[in-house]
């Protein structure tokens, strides 16, 4: 979960913000290839589009650490947020089955 929020951070806000700066359309293209990217994630059998929503308006919350510096606040906020979905998934999935 550490190594895919990194690697998220870095493939869909890192290397966008310093290869093509703070371009408001990049970033918001890279941010929805990220959301859209998690429909093929195998816990997310029920995806729809509020969740697609929400995971944009996240992506938002983490360009705006980046573009404030806050580089390693972002990674951690995203791998705790992973932390938290994979925990209330398999706890869910533990107590229907």
């Amino acid at each position: 979960m550490a190594v895919a929020a990194f690697s998220e951070e870095i493939m869909f806000r890192g290397i966008p913000i310093f290869v093509f700066g703070v371009n408001v359309l990049i970033l918001l293209l890279f941010n929805a290839m990220w959301s859209f990217l998690h429909l093929f994630n195998d816990r997310n059998k029920a995806f729809t589009s509020a969740s697609i929503l929400g995971l944009f308006i996240s992506g938002i919350f983490y360009i705006k650490l980046w573009l404030g510096g806050l580089y390693l606040h972002a990674v951690i906020i995203h791998f705790v947020h992973n932390l938290m979905s994979c925990t209330l998934y398999y706890a869910s999935k533990k107590i229907t089955s």
